[in-house]
């Protein structure tokens, strides 16, 4: 049976049908060339042998070349000798044996052009510009006085000639002589002699599907010659050939014709054992994938600290020891304070190096057995676990905020950061959800009092969470099933006692929970972007009822305040809301005033300033609400578009009690009528406030003294029956209980 089947009958019944037939037949190989030490004539010798044939023929290569290049030198000579004389040099290649079936040519360079002065023999011409092969040649010659050579080229006819250059002299524009001998064509076998000249060297010299044993090959470049070879670099003037011996006796192919049970006995044992190495290495690479794996699942990329996933888990073994034991279980939730300004500022790669660099302070601030996670984006988390760690947790906070504080140079410039921390504490009880869950609603309330600092969780702070959540759904709603209603509260002239305008203030009538105070959910909608269709609803009732309004006697002249968010004042399109609302209702511009506080008006004025400038432009009027309690910026007050200013109610609440209250009051009316302001005061409740405010030349109030914010019907009710307020505080009583005042 040949042993090629035997081979595969017994591969068909080994335990490693896993390897491919590919990966089998070079283990295979790889055995039966081992098994092949035994032989007589062993591999070494052989090796000897062959690097001994390849150095005779180097020598013989290195003889033969070396003749051919002293018919150049002689040439050289010539040239030196007569000055590059173009007659002599035709003689004297003529001459040369060497040049039999080539050609030679005396070449000089003028003006970076290399041009054949004299030329002998076929293919080169005089007057002809060297390019090509045979031009990148000669240029090779202006670094080197030894030959260049070509290498093996074809002519346009179809002849293979290999060329070579040597420079005369090293002068600029010396002399070069450049030769081309013309090769036999490839596909023949040739040993190469001593007698062999140069011409019929080939870059290949061997051809065909076998080589015959020893035989001499010289080439650029490595072959694919059958059997064993052995290479040999030989000089060459600049350049470096390739001298291979091949020999094509197959040393495996003789062990197993003498002894093919022993080489197939070798070859498979070698083959187990060569398999069996390969599938531990392969277990192993298998099982460090998974291990790398696991660790990316539950690690963050970026820090390297745990993620989300390994947190919770941690938290829920935390909590599972706590029941046990009884210790305290810590949760710090940590957010860098305006970290969004950083990554658009710098960038995000500026981002990622700083929240490495907040990842290495925690880490070393906190204790050995505590555990930091990234949570997500700019939160990082920390697990506590004591006997106090209510304690513990105030201790690594602080740590936490004064490591924060140091500044973190990034790209060569200080950044400085703060972190607002929410801690929650769990006795054994809950959850890691709703632990991380409390421990965020603390990191929002240190937000609320000012960032950089920390807060504990209590029960109202859930209460507050679920109240917001309650309010912010339903106020999605509100619009749609018309729940929002607007009432309107009388501003009076203090002078005549005659209503100068209204304030429209929204309300929330619930279908569940009643009336809503705008002090609980005017901040939701500020937060959630609600603001903005509820004041643009608001405008449009209010001009739309002052227009109403004009039909009766003491609505002719009345003036309403329309209150309007900083959200709003950026709307790219409020003027032309603006302009929509005062051409549907038809109301004069100047019936229509804006009322700002005072914090909305400074955060930001530059870019608020040209809105401002397009409401003025309309005619419509422009209040400072609740001047007093903000920035109180005279610069701004002189530079912005206003024409009203609103007393808050803080400092009228204090008239005529409160010598610091009735000096502000006084300073800021005295202030206002200097600039030309027309001045109101808020939250009048008494009928001493009244008369303060008139003894010190306030313009007009408004307050619960006069009438409390009231549906446009009750309003208008009041004033048909008496058309106009005067200042009787009888009016209090007779108005609508119930409702909240406040300021949209």
């Amino acid at each position: 049976m040949p042993i090629s089947q035997t081979m595969r009958r017994l591969y068909a019944r080994l335990p490693i049908r896993g390897l491919s037939l590919v990966v089998f037949a070079v283990l295979l190989g790889g055995s039966l060339t081992a098994s092949a030490i035994g032989r007589r004539v062993t591999v070494d010798q052989e090796r000897r042998m062959l690097r001994q044939r390849a150095g005779e023929a180097a020598a013989l290569l290195t003889n033969l070349l070396t003749q051919s290049q002293a018919s150049s030198r002689s040439l050289a000579a010539v040239v030196l000798a007569t000055g590059g004389d173009a007659e002599i040099f035709r003689q004297a290649a003529g001459r040369d044996p060497a040049l039999a079936g080539g050609a030679a040519a005396l070449v000089r360079e003028v003006d970076g052009r290399y041009l054949i002065v004299a030329a002998e023999g076929a293919g080169l011409v005089a007057g002809q510009e060297l390019s090509g092969a045979a031009g990148a040649t000669v240029r090779r010659t202006r670094d080197t006085e030894k030959f260049v050579h070509t290498g093996v080229f074809a002519t346009p006819t179809g002849e293979r000639r290999l060329g070579q250059a040597l420079r005369v002299d090293t002068s600029p524009g010396g002399w070069i002589i450049y030769r081309e001998s013309v090769l036999r064509p490839p596909g023949q076998r040739r040993q190469l002699t001593s007698t062999q000249p140069f011409s019929e060297i080939e870059a290949v010299l061997y051809a065909g599907p076998t080589a015959e044993p020893d035989q001499v090959v010289l080439a650029t470049r490595a072959l694919p010659l059958p059997g064993r070879t052995v290479d040999h670099i030989v000089e060459v003037g600049a350049d470096r050939w390739l001298v291979v011996v091949a020999a094509n006796r197959s040393l495996i192919g003789t062990l197993a014709a003498r002894e093919p049970w022993l080489l197939l006995a070798r070859g498979l044992v070698v083959t187990v054992l060569v398999t069996a190495l390969v599938e531990v290495l392969q277990r192993r690479r298998r099982y460090a994938s998974a291990l790398e794996l696991a660790h990316q699942a539950v690690h963050d990329a970026l820090t390297g600290l745990p993620n989300r996933l390994q947190v919770a888990e941690r938290l829920e073994q935390a909590l599972a020891r706590s029941a046990r034991t009884g210790c305290e279980v810590a949760v710090l939730f940590i957010d860098l304070d305006r970290f969004k300004l950083i990554n658009d500022g710098r960038g995000h790669a500026a981002g990622d190096k700083l929240l490495v660099t907040v990842a290495d302070r925690l880490r070393n601030v906190v204790r050995s057995g505590d555990v930091v996670a990234r949570f997500g984006g700019d939160e990082f988390v920390v697990v506590c676990e004591d006997q106090t760690a209510t304690l513990e947790a105030s201790l690594v906070a602080g740590r936490i905020l004064d490591a924060l504080r140091e500044p973190v140079v990034v790209d060569g410039q200080e950044i400085f950061l703060s972190a607002s921390i929410g801690i929650a504490m769990a006795d054994g009880s809950g959850s890691p959800e709703s632990l991380l869950r409390d421990a965020d609603a603390a990191m929002y309330r240190a937000k609320e009092k000012g960032r950089a600092r920390c807060e504990f969780f209590d029960a109202t702070m859930r209460t507050e969470a679920l109240d917001h959540l309650e309010i912010q759904s339903a106020l999605h709603r509100a619009l749609e099933r018309d729940e929002l209603r607007v009432f309107y509260q009388p501003v009076v002239d203090l002078t005549s006692g005659a209503v100068a305008g209204v304030e429209a203030l929204v309300r929330w009538e619930h279908p569940q929970h009643g009336v809503v105070s705008p002090a609980s959910f005017i901040p939701v909608a500020e937060e959630t972007g609600l603001i903005v269709p509820i004041g643009a609803w608001v405008l449009d009732e209010a001009t739309a009822q002052v227009a109403r309004w004009r039909e009766r006697s003491w609505g002719r002249n009345l003036t309403v305040n329309v209150n309007l968010s900083a959200r709003q004042l950026r709307q790219p399109d409020l003027i032309p809301a603006l302009m929509a609302a005062l051409l549907e209702s038809g109301t004069d511009p100047a019936r229509l005033c804006l009322e700002l506080t005072e914090t909305t008006f400074m955060e930001d004025a530059r870019s608020h300033r040209e809105a401002l400038a397009g409401i003025q432009a309309l005619g419509v009027g422009l209040a400072i609400d609740d001047f007093g309690t903000g920035y109180s910026s005279l610069t701004y007050l002189k530079r912005l578009p206003v024409s009203v200013l609103k007393i808050d109610q803080a400092f009228v609440r204090g008239l005529g009690r409160d010598a610091s209250d009735t000096a502000i009051v006084k300073s800021v009316i005295d202030l206002a009528h200097a600039l030309g302001l027309v001045v109101v005061a808020e939250g009048v409740e008494e009928g001493d406030q009244v008369a303060h405010l008139r003894q010190l030349g306030c313009d007009l109030a408004q307050g619960y003294f006069f009438a409390r914010p009231q549906p446009p019907e009750e309003l208008e009710r009041h004033l048909d029956q008496r058309d106009g307020y005067g200042n009787d505080s009888s009016l209090c009583a007779e108005s609508p209980g119930g409702w909240t005042s406040g300021v949209t």
